[in-house]
Formats: C-alpha cells, structure tokens, sequence
C-alpha cells in the first residue's frame, strides 16, 4: 500500500461519524433542531486519527472575525484548512474562538455530515435515561491507524508493542503510541 493511499484513509477517518451521545442539540431559525459537537470533540478526533503532534491550530482576527487555521502534517508538510465565526452572545470571545475551531475542523470532515444527515434529537421521555459514562477505550479510528502504522514490523515488533499496550488500550496510550510510531518514520 502506499503512502499517499495509507495517508488518504486515515485523514477519511476524520470524518467518521460521532456517537449519537455526543452530538448535541439546539434550537434554529423557523423552530428547526440544529445538531453540533464540541469543540472538545473536534481535539479528541484530531488526537484520535493524526496524533497529538502531527496538528495544530492557531486563531487570526479579521474584520472582527475570528478565523481559526487547522494545520495536519503529512508527508512532513502542514497543511492548513481554516473558517471563522464572529462573537456569539454567549461569553462571545470564548464562542468566537470554539464556533471558528469547529468550522475548521469541518473543513477538515470533522463533523461535517451534521450539516445535512444529523441523526434526528433524542425524544424526551417520562422516564429518567440512565447516565451513559464515556468510554477512555481507545476507538476503531485509532486501532485501524495503528495497525496501519505497525505494518511495517516484524511480526515480533507488532506483537510486542501491542503487549505493551494490553488487552485494551485507553485513547491516550494508543495516541502517544501513534505519535511515537510516526515519530520513528
């Protein structure tokens, strides 16, 4: 496989959907049901798929418009997608900055099928639902990735590492593992 098709699959990953826990709801314009994710979110996928060390982000003010950059590395290059938001009502320069972050992430796949197949609000219900607690397991993304990532080994090499991490890894272990991976070459 080479690596532009090995790269090209693991940036589609960005744009696999969330758990239905953690798309969020609010109200839109004419009474219509807008669903979105955190900006928490948008870090969590990139540190999922690409590694915390292979993006960043950083934020320009234009017009009064805070634009936020996303930049990937790949292939040893950054490459940057960026959007911006104005000031919200709510705490505007913290909303301005999250609501910029998210555009961005958008630009990059991350959530962007909410725009247009958003899986329809939860129906309240009489009864209390029970508390769902997040997993720290690592995600399907991150353990493709980091099949892909330990191809290259000997079958010794892989099942040693793997051994390091265990029978199931927390997101943050696979994470830091995927950074040391690239880090290798």
């Amino acid at each position: 496989m080479s690596d532009e098709v090995e790269e090209r699959d693991y940036l589609d990953e960005l744009k696999d959907p969330f758990p239905l826990e953690t798309v969020k709801y609010r109200q839109g314009p004419q009474g219509k049901q807008l669903a979105y994710i955190d900006a928490r979110d948008v870090a969590d996928r990139l540190d999922e798929v690409v590694g915390q060390a292979s993006w960043q982000n950083r934020y320009i003010c234009v017009n009064g418009v805070t634009v936020c950059e996303i930049g990937i590395k790949t292939d040893g290059e950054w490459t940057w997608k960026s959007d911006g938001a104005p000031e919200t009502t709510i705490e505007a320069e913290k909303g301005a900055l999250s609501d910029a972050f998210k555009r961005a992430g958008v630009k990059w796949g991350i959530a962007r099928y909410l725009y247009d197949e958003a899986p329809p609000p939860p129906q309240e219900s009489a009864q209390p639902q029970p508390q769902t607690q997040t997993s720290d397991a690592a995600t399907e993304a991150q353990m493709r990735f980091l099949s892909k990532l330990l191809s290259n080994m000997s079958d010794t090499e892989r099942s040693k590492f793997m051994d390091g991490l265990g029978t199931s890894p927390a997101k943050k272990d696979v994470s830091d593992a995927i950074d040391r991976l690239k880090a290798r070459g």
